[in-house]
């Protein structure tokens, strides 16, 4: 069989997918032929914000410590916070001697840094290695598996199967007629996935009933109210949540969200009507999951959207309100919160033969802090099966023949392997964001009854499943046959 064009195709260019291409040349010194194909013609400002924690950037410290620096160096350093109720009453403050960033950074040695979804994705392109190429531009119409049968194309057809025995998978991309082939694909698609869709075809994530808003501002606009300055600020209560949070290069983001149920009581419309309804491609834009912008649509729809999450958040603390009446309707986001339930979640939500999802694509969860921590924990480990199934290969008798760095490896071993070490823990967090979410919109609910009730002992041992990680450098994987072997039985 021909080598393939590429040992690694990677479908999706934002942060999780990019982290992976990064965590393949680490483990691979620069040996896996990778390429990244993104549907949006260019990287503009799009998306909201996120927070990474300690097992986020444990895994980023592993996949690459050059970006790791940058990330941590150029984040928005949280640590300073304040809870509230819903009408603004302060419940407590955190400064810097008392905020969790600094038990985070004393335990498990990382600080708690914000970041714009855009401003991470342009870092983690601006560093991509040389055995790395990226294709902007390019839409994904279907994959196939050779071996197997036809994947689903764009928006129909049948299940197919992307994972059958097939040494390589061929990927068909719109206005091409010749298929991009590679010896593994990676889905880091988002929400709406299609690789998921062609490989797995188990349809879209769930719709849980929840209406949310998202914008995110000149940190100076926002200055201009009665809001502490490059402090997080969280007030709950009667059924909303909102939150406000600095990012990346002076930018702060707000978030408010309420159960679908209470719009309904209030008399305002949702789901909106089709209109006012951003479409997926715009929607995947604004989320940071693909598609262009589209100003003067947004516009038309932002305000429409304000119209409802000020009716929806009228008990809301007076300059939170102030600030959502002032915000420029076209940075307005409105959408529902889409997850795919834990109890749901098996070894296929990674991808099936040579296939792997990574990241929302895979484990799309409600917004509790963990999405993007859990994507590059994906990508460490997904680097890592792969690394020493490369190198198994090299070290047998006749291995290191050409044919890509993947070559003679048990590739479906590999894979396999690695969605079977991921399904438990993902799951486990996945549950208890669902738990956390849940409590947040009880009608009584506040600051402090709202998280999980758990004990000191029970929340200690819980942050260290989730912050306490450990794991090493993926460059060292990228020595000869023999010491990479030796170092197999690191924990994945």
């Amino acid at each position: 069989m021909a080598r393939p064009d590429y040992d690694v195709a990677i479908i999706g260019a934002g942060p999780a997918g990019l982290s992976v291409a990064h965590a393949l040349s680490s483990a691979s010194g620069g040996a896996c032929r990778v390429a990244v194909f993104e549907r949006v013609p260019r990287f503009t400002p799009r998306g909201a914000g996120f927070t990474l924690l300690a097992n986020g950037l444990e895994a980023l410290r592993g996949i690459c410590p050059q970006v790791y620096k940058r990330v941590t160096a150029e984040g928005h350093r949280v640590l300073r916070g304040r809870m509230c109720k819903i009408d603004g009453t302060v419940l407590s403050e955190m400064n810097e001697d008392s905020h969790p960033s600094r038990e985070m950074e004393r335990e498990w040695g990382h600080p708690w840094v914000s970041w714009a979804w855009s401003d991470l994705q342009q870092l983690l392109a601006d560093e991509l290695p040389g055995n790395v190429s990226l294709h902007l531009g390019e839409k994904l119409e279907g994959l196939r598996q050779a071996g197997g049968d036809d994947a689903r194309e764009e928006q129909g057809g049948g299940s197919g199967n992307a994972g059958g025995s097939g040494s390589v998978v061929e990927l068909k991309f719109q206005g091409h007629d010749k298929p991009v082939t590679a010896s593994v694909v990676v889905g880091a698609d988002g929400y709406w996935s299609k690789v998921r869709q062609a490989a797995v075809g188990d349809g879209p994530p769930s719709d849980v009933g929840t209406a949310m808003w998202r914008a995110r501002l000149d940190r100076e606009f926002v200055a201009g109210f009665d809001i502490p300055h490059g402090s997080t600020v969280s007030c709950l209560g009667g059924g909303m949540a909102f939150l406000l949070f600095p990012l990346s290069n002076d930018q702060t983001a707000w978030v408010a969200s309420t159960p679908a149920q209470r719009l309904h009581e209030l008399g305002v419309q949702w789901p909106p009507q089709r209109e006012q309804r951003p479409g997926q491609q715009q929607l995947m834009s604004m989320l940071g999951g693909g598609g262009d912008e589209f100003s003067e649509q947004a516009r038309r729809q932002g305000e429409a959207a304000k119209t409802r999450v000020l009716a929806a958040f009228e008990p809301l603390a007076a300059p939170m309100r102030e600030l959502i009446a002032a915000t420029d309707p076209s940075v307005i986001v409105e959408h529902g919160l889409f997850i795919r339930p834990a109890e749901d979640m098996t070894e296929q939500a990674f991808g099936k033969g040579r296939v792997a999802i990574v990241g929302d694509a895979a484990h799309a969860v409600r917004p509790t802090g963990q999405g993007l921590n859990m994507a590059f924990e994906d990508a460490y480990h997904l680097a890592r099966h792969l690394a020493l199934a490369s190198a198994a290969a090299r070290a047998a008798p006749g291995g290191g023949e050409p044919g890509g760095w993947l070559a003679g490896a048990d590739v479906g071993g590999a894979l396999a392997a690695w969605r079977g070490a991921r399904l438990p823990r993902v799951a486990r967090i996945m549950a208890h964001a669902q738990a956390q979410g849940a409590a947040a919109y009880k009608r009584d609910a506040t600051p402090v009854s709202a998280p999980l009730r758990m004990g000191p002992d029970e929340v200690k041992a819980w942050n260290q499943f989730v912050y306490g990680i450990k794991v090493e450098p993926l460059s060292a994987l990228a020595g000869p046959p023999a010491a990479v072997q030796e170092g197999a039985a690191h924990p994945a």
